[in-house]
């Protein structure tokens, strides 16, 4: 006898599913046909929880994107208890690299959130819950940054960069090794020194003449 599921048991295994399968055929080939046999459902049974596929693709999304967010709160978070303690090299790498070794361990939800991060749908229905996460995130890097536009332009950048060589790692065009995850963080680190930097210089008193 087959497993009996939940109403919230079916929802996660369809989430999943449309994961597993965007990850695999991209959001242009996936359907509700696709996602539905991935979840060992028919796919008409995806309507008892979604709309349509937007809804289910959107919800997959910042379901994901949550996960992740919560992750990098956390690292945030804890290192900030830190800031008198750690020089910003050892506070910034433990939260990139938190990062990193999420999406690598977890290949089929980073091409997931690429994917649809750059699809239109991203725009119509998931930009602002992804928008106000980036606002937490500002305000969490404030007292290493103490402006919050420089500090999610940052983010911005950061996001985009760590997000395309997990890419590639996930595609295979390189290793998952300790080696690839450092380049990648001096690959970043470059661009928070410099705005560490800039917005403590703009704090700096003028000299008097």
């Amino acid at each position: 006898m087959g497993r009996v599921y939940g109403d919230i048991d079916k929802k996660a295994v369809l989430l999943k599913s449309t994961v597993t399968v965007v990850a695999r055929v991209g959001i242009e080939n996936s359907s509700t046909r696709l996602i539905g046999k991935e979840a060992g459902f028919q796919d008409a049974f995806i309507y008892r929880y979604f709309n349509d596929k937007d809804h289910l693709l959107s919800q997959a999304y910042i379901s994901e994107n949550d996960k992740l967010m919560n992750i990098l709160v956390k690292a945030i978070d804890y290192e900030n208890q830190m800031i008198d303690e750690k020089p910003l090299e050892e506070r910034s790498a433990y939260v990139i690299k938190t990062a990193w070794k999420y999406l690598t361990e977890n290949p089929d939800i980073c091409k997931f959130l690429v994917y649809y991060y750059n699809s239109p749908g991203f725009t119509k229905y998931a930009m602002d819950d992804h928008k106000k996460w980036l606002d937490e995130l500002s305000d969490l890097l404030y007292p290493t940054f103490r402006d919050r536009d420089e500090a999610a332009t940052l983010l911005y950048m950061i996001f985009n960069s760590v997000y395309g060589f997990a890419m590639q790692v996930a595609n295979g065009e390189h290793p998952n090794t300790e080696e690839t995850a450092e380049r990648v963080f001096r690959n970043v680190y470059t661009a928070i020194y410099a705005c560490y930097e800039r917005t403590h210089r703009q704090e700096e008193p003028a000299e008097q003449s």
